[in-house]
């Protein structure tokens, strides 16, 4: 092998090596040192734990010795030990307080319980037992035989907790006997409770009150204890009032609840036979002859004896009532009530309208109160007596109408002489309701407000909307309608035929709002009939709106001077929305609602732009047109008269911006046309300028030669290559890169070779 060679070789080998051991420090040489660490760590700590667990054994084991001679030790110990325990129960044996008990060794007192003081009960000696296990067995028995041992002989009902406490003691003074403890000896005593009576007061009440519930006099109330007698009040005699005992109530409360009902049914269930003639009076004497019982009195327990009392008529006079009930005889409306004397007319009223209620005659009645007594019946019994033929149609106002001919006889008056008209009511099905609507719409039929909407029930006024105030438009009554559906079916028409039928006959189209306000106030003020209401019943008024015109103004035409420049605006003057809206050119412009069309160049001495103005809230566009004369050189003046201008950086180069880069060509980047001449303003990217047409023949601001004759106020920004450049120059670097490698790579190769 050649020398060259070798050493080449050696090259090589050498690269090898230092790879090979490159890859043994970071595979071999690194690992191995921390899989080692953690062993040792695990190892240690192995060890530690090892050593631990060997000292838990161990101290376990130990204490494990100690528990079971402890455990021993506690088994010796209950053979050999005295349990004593006191129960409380109630009569059926359930426990009412939690049992104590202790365990007692030889040589220690004997320490029984006194009864427990336990809330509604009381201790019952005499029920009370004991009971002993001990070594002759299980011995039981009442209180008094175990007192008896002590020398405690009397009676247990008559003991006091002194006297069992005597006994406690005697017993409590001595010491469990060597042969006294054992597995399972004991004593028990089961202290039995009665329940107690409940501690507190009774509340009677007696209440004076008129038909609808008013106090016309002062009430009566007591407070009595278990034990006393009930004291209740009779009726009150209270002037110009008479006690009425089928309209009085009582009310009860106790533990069993409150409990409700007529002093009818109170007088039945006392024993009082209510099917004849008694009193209120005869029903108290009985209740009083009673007294409260110990469960008669508690918290807020109670009686009340509602007594209510009828308006009397005064004396020699005759009371005229009638009365509006349901069914189940609540009043739904007022009564009506008239004293009248001998010889005046009776003054019945008939049966009142109450809405959601139609009277029944069938369930009507009378009652007369006279010198012969108390007279009850149905109207229809009253109408036969009146010489109606209730055999065919009749109403209560026919007998109403007949009973109010007469006059009251003398014989008719008299202290509580009265008659009353009672009348039932059913209550009514719905039948419905009728819907009134005010919609607002265009002349297209386009909505432009929300509508309003009331659902109305029979008997509820009309409440028809008048119409809105909607910006841009105002109403127009000719064209408005309406639309009624009915039991008749569906009506439509005009608000002109809608008027007349509240006698309004003028033209609608000279309406005001007064005009049409006085036709919705004479239906506004009635209200909805019961045959009005009904499913799909409603009335629909579609007021209709016409759209208010804009307006603009632009001057009729103006004279410049060749060579002058002039603005657009020059020729406007103002723009009036369709909302009233004063708007200038460059709002105008601005939201897109005005446009401005024209040539963009001047190639005559006569030009014409259209401005035209389109509303955004109706819609309406509007056209005016101005007119431009360009006339030859002359003074300096202001736009629309003869003008010189002064040079300005830009003119004659065809940009007209403060850069002054036109030349006379057309610049790529901004699109702007360069023709020789005053020039357009580019510093606003394309954007109209102030410098809007010259008069030599200058393209129109913002506009190339080819673009419409539309002046337009927004222009795309101009665009660059200024990407493309930046791709060029990272290609150039790249390309630097590689050549730099390339070249370096030869000169490494020529050292070599």
């Amino acid at each position: 092998m050649k020398k060259a060679e070798l050493k080449q070789n050696r090259k090589y080998a050498l690269l090898a090596s230092t790879l090979l051991f490159s890859a043994g420090i970071l595979g071999m040489g690194v690992t191995p040192p921390q899989i080692n660490a953690d062993v040792s760590n695990v190892a240690e700590s192995s060890k530690q734990n090892t050593a631990t667990t060997a000292k838990t054994v161990k101290a376990t084991s130990e204490s494990g010795k100690t528990k079971v001679a402890d455990s021993s030790s506690n088994s010796e110990a209950a053979q050999g030990t005295f349990k004593q325990t006191s129960e409380y129960q109630d009569e059926a044996g359930k426990s009412i307080a939690s049992s104590d008990s202790v365990s007692l060794k030889a040589g220690e007192k004997y320490s029984l319980n006194a009864p427990k003081t336990i809330a509604g009960y009381k201790v019952n000696y005499a029920k009370s037992s004991y009971t002993i296990t001990n070594e002759d067995g299980t011995n039981s028995g009442s209180l008094a035989k175990l007192a008896a041992n002590v020398g405690v002989t009397s009676d247990p009902s008559s003991w006091t907790t002194a006297d069992w406490q005597k006994v406690l003691d005697a017993f409590n003074a001595t010491t469990v006997s060597e042969n006294g403890v054992g597995k399972d000896y004991s004593v028990t005593l089961t202290y039995k409770y009665d329940a107690e009576a409940p501690k507190g007061t009774l509340n009677q009440k007696t209440e004076y009150q008129n038909e609808a519930g008013n106090t016309i006099a002062d009430s009566d109330t007591t407070a009595l204890k278990a034990g006393e007698s009930y004291s209740l009040s009779g009726p009150k005699n209270i002037s110009g009032y008479q006690v009425n005992k089928d309209k009085s109530s009582y009310t009860i409360v106790n533990e069993s609840g409150t409990h409700k009902g007529s002093l009818t049914e109170l007088a039945a269930a006392a024993g009082i036979d209510t099917s004849k003639s008694w009193t209120i009076n005869d029903l108290v004497a009985i209740l009083n002859k009673d007294t409260v019982s110990a469960n008669a009195v508690g918290k807020d327990y109670s009686i009340t004896l509602t007594y209510k009392y009828d308006a009397e008529a005064p004396k020699g006079m005759l009371n005229q009532k009638t009365e509006y009930q349901n069914e189940a005889g609540n009043t739904i409306a007022d009564s009506d009530t008239t004293a009248l004397k001998a010889g005046e007319s009776y003054s019945l009223s008939t049966p009142k309208n109450i809405s959601g209620y139609q009277v029944n005659k069938d369930k009507s009645s009378y009652t007369i109160i006279n010198e012969s007594g108390t007279h009850k019946g149905s109207l229809t019994e009253l109408a036969a007596a009146a010489g109606i033929d209730t055999s065919k149609s009749w109403t209560i106002n026919d007998l109403v109408a007949i009973l109010n001919k007469d006059t009251v006889s003398a014989n008719a008056v008299g202290k509580g002489y009265a008659i009353t008209l009672t009348y039932k009511y059913d209550a009514e099905a719905p039948k419905g309701t009728f819907n009134e609507t005010s919609e607002y719409q265009n002349e297209a039929g386009k909505t432009l407000a929300k509508s309003d909407s009331e659902a109305l029930k029979a008997g509820e006024k009309y409440s028809l909307h008048t119409p809105k105030q909607i910006a841009g438009y105002q109403i127009n009554y000719s064209k408005s309608t309406f639309t009624l559906i009915n039991e008749d079916g569906t009506h439509t028409g005009s608000l002109a035929e809608f008027a007349a039928n509240v006698g309004v006959t003028g033209n609608p189209n000279t309406w005001t709002s007064a005009d049409w306000q006085k036709v919705l106030d004479v239906f506004n003020n009635t209200t909805v009939s019961e045959n009005g209401v009904g499913k799909g019943y409603a009335i629909t008024l579609t007021y209709k709106y016409t759209a208010i015109k804009p307006t603009i103004s632009v001057k009729p035409k103006i004279t410049i001077k060749k060579g002058s420049n002039f603005k657009l605006q020059d020729l406007f003057n103002s723009i009036v929305s369709s909302t009233g809206t004063k708007l200038n050119y460059a709002e105008a412009i601005a939201n897109g609602s005005l446009t401005v069309t024209g040539p963009n160049n001047f190639n005559t001495n006569k030009v014409t732009y259209t401005f035209t103005y389109t509303d955004p809230v109706t819609g309406l566009s509007v056209t005016a047109t101005g007119v431009v004369i360009i006339v030859a050189d002359g003074t300096p003046g202001k736009p629309g008269e003869p003008t010189t201008p002064k040079p300005t950086p830009g003119d004659n180069d065809g940009s007209g911006d403060k850069e002054g880069s036109g030349n006379g060509e057309t610049d790529s980047n901004s699109g702007q046309s360069g023709n020789q001449g005053n020039g357009l303003s580019q510093g606003n990217n394309g954007k109209e300028t102030s410098q809007i047409p010259s008069a030599n023949g200058q393209t129109v601001s913002g506009a190339t030669k080819n673009s419409p004759k539309s002046v337009s106020a927004n222009k795309e920004l101009p665009q660059t290559d200024e990407a493309n450049s930046i791709a060029g120059r990272n290609i150039g670097l790249i390309g630097l890169f590689l050549m730099a490698t390339l070249a370096l790579f030869g000169v490494v190769r020529r050292k070599r070779y």
